[in-house]
């Protein structure tokens, strides 16, 4: 599958929109559309498995999924808290009811990347079941089990490879136009990337950071 170094360079490309949650997903103002009125929203429309919750269960063709809420995501990655049944977790299920497809993303640690990690495209999958249940710290959680789509080339999640040489290690190394945001509220910025890309089709490396004081 595709391979990205960053979630910045999938939000720009529209592959995952969110920079931070797990599962991207179709708002309420799409039930306003006629294309859509046989659909319950939100829906589900990808996920990143990403090893941050440690109730997640990976099998390849066969996932199932924790949902989001609760984690302590920039500490120990541990559960702490109960989900509740709304944004991801809800389109989620509503995916299930709808039976679409839903595009699976892996992340992948990579020391030869210079974000350390690597996500891979892993294909289409469908919502087959949910279920509620206490997690491993005894928290609520949301559980949903995916099927891989039979027809899709095999799996290369396993051995994941560059097709151009080496991931860079520097910001540096970037092939095409990159540039740094240092706030996400910096819309206007992030519009003018998206301008950019529309209109050279250059690979474009978005990259977040801390400003230097």
């Amino acid at each position: 599958g595709d391979q990205f170094y960053s979630r910045a360079e999938m939000v720009v490309l529209g592959i995952h929109s969110h920079w931070l949650n797990g599962i991207d997903y179709m708002g309420m103002k799409y039930q306003e559309k006629k294309e859509y009125e046989n659909f319950t929203f939100p829906m589900a429309t990808c996920i990143v498995m990403s090893g941050i919750y440690e109730d997640d269960l990976d099998k390849a063709d066969e996932i199932i999924y924790t949902g989001q809420g609760g984690n302590d995501l920039l500490g120990n990655h541990r559960q702490i808290g109960s989900q509740q049944l709304n944004r991801g977790n809800l389109a989620l299920k509503n995916s299930k009811d709808n039976g679409n497809l839903i595009r699976v993303i892996r992340g992948h640690v990579a020391k030869n990347s210079y974000t350390g990690k690597i996500y891979t495209y892993d294909g289409l999958y469908k919502v087959v079941d949910d279920w509620v249940q206490k997690g491993v710290q005894g928290h609520v959680v949301y559980k949903y089990k995916l099927k891989r789509l039979e027809g899709q080339p095999s799996l290369t999640t396993t051995e994941v490879r560059f097709t151009r040489a080496e991931a860079p290690r520097k910001i540096s190394e970037l092939p095409g136009c990159w540039f740094v945001m240092t706030s996400l509220e910096d819309r206007r910025t992030f519009q003018f990337l998206l301008l950019m890309w529309s209109m050279t089709h250059l690979f474009l490396h978005l990259v977040l950071c801390t400003p230097n004081h």
